[in-house]
This record gives structure tokens, sequence and C-alpha cells, in this order.
């Protein structure tokens, strides 16, 4: 599949996403995850924007460009090209054993080709997707610390409470948005990954992303 073979129906649809602020992008995908099935939309909208803004300010923090930071974490980035499959689509994925992102060019070329082809460039100039791919993998891997429990509380979803004491829980595709506002802040992109990221889907005939609840 490529961009250049995706009907003119398909296409259509995916420029109309633009439409959708990045807030309304996140919100959407968040409701894609089952657990979701009985929030209201206002709920997962302010999650969404509380994820996002989680994930922006962890990048302001880190103070590095993504290249840097992937080196001082002592990833390796590893070329693959299976990303696309039936009704899945991948872009990267972090391996934490392996210490490892894995970088999917068919997918990263896709991605590409539908950037150019709907006009978004200024949004993602030319390097920047891959560069977001491996970025968006770091935010995952913060994500196995600290600013775990950090995300949580800002969600504050309390799943315990017993007088003063309170226990957040996790919310079914948090880490996803996150993890996209990460690698907007980081690799300074104009609109978040996550256009791109529904804009695949669209295409390939796959889920957004892989459901992290």
């Amino acid at each position: 599949m490529t961009a250049t073979l995706a009907p003119d129906a398909v296409l259509d649809d995916c420029a109309a996403l633009a439409d959708l602020d990045d807030t309304a992008l996140a919100a959407r995908f968040l409701a894609t995850q089952q657990v979701h099935a009985h929030r209201a939309p206002e709920q997962l909208r302010h999650w969404a924007g509380v994820a996002a803004e989680a994930g922006r300010a962890q990048a302001r923090t880190a103070g590095a460009d993504p290249r840097a930071q992937a080196r001082r974490s002592g990833l390796t980035v590893v070329d693959a090209a299976d990303g696309l499959r039936p009704g899945w689509v991948v872009v990267a994925e972090y391996h934490e054993r392996q210490r490892e992102v894995r970088l999917h060019h068919d997918a990263l070329d896709l991605a590409e080709r539908l950037v150019d082809r709907l006009g978004w460039r200024a949004w993602y100039p030319a390097g920047a997707l891959r560069d977001a791919a491996v970025t968006h993998e770091l935010g995952h891997r913060l994500l196995h610390g600290p600013a775990a429990r950090e995300l949580r509380a800002r969600l504050g979803l309390v799943t315990f409470r017993l007088g003063r004491v309170q226990r957040y829980g996790h919310v079914g595709g948090a880490h996803e948005v996150f993890a996209h506002g990460y690698a907007q802040q980081a690799c300074g992109l104009g609109r978040s990954p996550l256009l791109i990221t529904h804009a695949l889907a669209l295409v390939a005939g796959a889920r957004t992303a892989k459901d992290d609840g």
C-alpha cells in the first residue's frame, strides 16, 4: 500500500483530519480504547489534553535534540521493513530488553508520501518524521520510570481512596498520547504526530496505534 494507491475518498478523509485540533485527535484515539466505552467525550478530551501537555513538558525538560537523547540513553536504532501488515501499521517500536528502537521504513515511507500528497510538509519537515518516530519511543521509555506516576497523578483517575490516602489508576491510551506530545515538542513539529498516525491508519485500513491499556 502506498499513498498514491489510496482511493481519493480515503485521501479526502485523511485531509479532513487536519480540521480537528490536536486535542480532538488525541481524544479520538482514547475513544478507540475499549476501556473508555462508557466515558463522556468531555472526560476523554480533558485526559487527552493533560497527557499531551505532560509529554510536552517532559520534552522541554529534556533540553536535547532527539538523536542526542537516543545516544545519551544508550539506545540503538535498528532498521526494519515490516511495519505494514494486514490491518496493522506501526512506524517504530521500543524494545526495553534489547534497548533498541525498531524503525520500520515501509511505514515511514508511506507516511512521507502522505505528508507530500496532503500538503502537510510545513508541519512535518523533511527528516522530521524519522526523528519523531524515534523520539516517540523515547517518550514511552520515560514512562518506565517516575514520569508514569506523575502522569497518573495529573490525570487524576482515583481507583482507591481511604481518608486522605488515594491511589491513581492508569488511563488506557494516555501513554500513547504522552509520547506523541513528547515527540511533537522535542522535534518542533507544527502538529502532533497523531495527525499523520490517524492518516496512516486510514490508508492502511488499520488501528491508529497499539492499545496500551
